[in-house]
């Protein structure tokens, strides 16, 4: 296929000064193919309206319903588009959540959700035989000064990240199956001149999305405010985490009169990345807060962080999910406020 170059232009409203020299939104894909949408048959009327992640399993499409009604998790046969099951109902018993993170991870026919405020990461399993055995892991057991916000099982340890205590000198506080620390790891990205740790960190994890490779070898990491992508290695997670690459894009824009957030002139960053194997697929956004939508594009990356692939897509997504095996991508698109409504392409 001929090789084509595209670029992602962007105007920054503020002086680069602020920020390093090596943010760079032009990215070099090798190939580009416009995909056409397909309506996906599923029955949509228990969603709130706003899917934070989606997982493939099989023939299940495991959604993430940020807005919950009665629970978290719906679990769709996506080839007869029947629900099949519910899982994390709202409440503070056995397998309950309040307000859970935007990121589901899967492994094993197994489930995995943190809940930020209650401190535990739960497992859910979808054996039909086995699926109301669940698992519970609460880090509150741990020893861990600060805000935990994020925790990935990975075998038999647990990746931690979060803000404050020790958080402000370790990017990744490992933890054992007894919630022993192991280690503290891991550098924040230089994002602006004058940063200071808490500011790095509110940038880091507001609406942070992360994508574990299935293998379990590595992970990426991607921000919303700006766009720096960041990916890890984890292969031997009992000794250390190290950085493959970061790659830099948008310089974080934000609104810090409270808290972090993004603003008028915020270039928003990446809406999902979901994991394969082979690749890294990312939802990078690009547009401006006062003028935002959702992206039109699906943007392809290699486990080292280069752009292989992008395509241009008919309708724009919020989240997407990824079959390799069939070539189908999987997304959620938003024709009106409301409604989420499912789609797929068939890719080459």
């Amino acid at each position: 296929m001929k090789k084509s170059v595209f670029f992602i232009i962007v105007i920054f409203v503020f002086s680069c000064s602020q920020y390093p020299s090596d943010f760079n939104s032009e990215l070099f894909f090798e190939t580009s193919e416009p995909v056409e949408h397909q309506i996906l048959n599923i029955d949509t009327a228990v969603l709130c309206g706003f899917v934070a992640d989606m997982e493939i399993m099989d023939s299940l499409l495991v959604i993430n319903d940020f807005v919950m009604k009665d629970n978290a998790i719906n679990i769709y046969n996506y080839r007869t588009g029947e629900i099949v099951a519910y899982l994390g109902f709202i409440g503070q018993g056995p397998g309950e959540l309040i307000d859970p993170s935007f990121n589901v991870f899967t492994s094993a026919n197994k489930i995995q959700l943190y809940e930020p405020n209650l401190r535990k990461l739960i497992e859910y399993n979808l054996n039909y035989e086995e699926r109301q055995r669940i698992s519970e892991y609460s880090m509150l057991e741990s020893k861990i000064n600060g805000y935990i916000l994020e925790v990935m099982k990975v075998d038999d340890h647990f990746i931690c990240m979060g803000k404050n205590g020790m958080f402000d000198n370790n990017r990744f506080i490992i933890l054992d199956t007894l919630f022993n620390t192991v280690y503290g790891t891991g550098e924040y990205p230089k994002l602006i001149e004058r940063q200071s740790i808490k500011e790095i960190q509110d940038i880091l994890f507001y609406v942070s999305h992360l994508a574990l490779k299935p293998d379990k070898k590595r992970f990426a990491f991607g921000s919303y405010i700006g766009a720096v992508l960041e990916i890890f290695d984890i292969s031997e997670i009992e000794k250390e985490i190290s950085c493959i690459n970061t790659i830099k894009i948008y310089p974080p824009i934000y609104d810090k009169r409270k808290n972090v957030t993004w603003n008028d002139d915020t270039i928003i960053g990446f809406e999902d990345l979901y994991a394969t194997n082979n690749y890294i697929y990312a939802l990078l956004n690009g547009s401006i807060g006062a003028k935002y939508q959702y992206p039109n594009s699906i943007c392809v990356f290699d486990w080292n962080g280069n752009p292989i692939k992008k395509y241009i897509t008919d309708v724009p997504l919020r989240s997407i999910a990824v079959d390799e095996s069939l070539k189908i991508i999987f997304a959620v698109t938003h024709p009106n406020e409301e409604n989420p409504e499912f789609v797929y392409f068939n890719i080459k």
